[in-house]
């Protein structure tokens, strides 16, 4: 079960932070700090699950490729124009695709002005656009035409969840912070380890769908590896 839209401020609940610390048995003196960084570990996960999807930043980068092709076939005033409005509106995570190529700190300077865009400046936008280009044919009979992808493309298999691995890792730092004993496994079964429970407990209050026991069974394989 998981509870409905989870609160910025206040994304875990009292009753459930209290439940937890008495759980792990922990001394009063260590619960307030214990539950801070519960807190500020659950806010940046939210926050990151805010920003835009592959997905997303893929149909972004997609819709300014087109509106570029189209003021590149058609050098018009308006399509200048459309294209520019694309770009004032990419969010962050599309813009550092475009600038991938790029040193990191180079990111925050643009390699183009929007308020004077010109044919060259359109020509290097639509060529960071693009990141696959494919000659197919429709029947056997026409000659093979060039089939463009533009964006960042999902790798093949099950997509890993950053977000999970990093709130996880961030989960076992407070818990050995507070308990002095590095998290464990447990058994796999309704008697899961007192970590596992933390985790499994947090992903319920932040909404999650579910608790990736495969994921938390990695992050713990590591730790005994380092």
């Amino acid at each position: 079960m998981t509870r409905g839209a989870p609160d910025f401020s206040e994304p875990l609940d009292a009753t459930f932070l209290g439940d937890l610390t008495d759980d792990l048995g922990l001394p009063k003196r260590d619960r307030r700090a214990f539950e801070e960084a519960l807190l500020a570990a659950s806010r940046e996960f939210l926050e990151q699950r805010r920003r835009p999807k592959i997905g997303d930043v893929r149909d972004e980068i997609a819709r300014l490729a087109k509106a570029t092709a189209k003021a590149l076939d058609n050098p018009a005033p308006e399509r200048f124009e459309r294209a520019r409005q694309h770009l004032d509106r990419l969010t962050s995570e599309a813009i550092h695709f475009l600038l991938r190529h790029q040193a990191p700190h180079d990111r925050d300077v643009l390699p183009w002005d929007t308020s004077r865009l010109d044919q060259q400046d359109l020509e290097k936008i639509y060529f960071l656009c693009c990141v696959e280009t494919q000659l197919r044919d429709n029947d056997g009979n026409r000659l093979p035409r060039p089939k463009i992808k533009y964006g960042p493309r999902r790798s093949k298999g099950r997509p890993i969840d950053y977000d999970q691995m990093i709130l996880i890792a961030r989960l076992g730092f407070a818990y050995e912070t507070a308990t002095g004993r590095e998290p464990f496994r447990g058994k796999w079964d309704r008697n899961r380890g007192p970590f596992v429970r933390l985790v499994s407990g947090v992903f319920c209050q932040l909404g999650e769908e579910r608790d990736d026991v495969d994921m938390i069974r990695k992050y713990l394989n590591e730790r005994e590896t380092l």
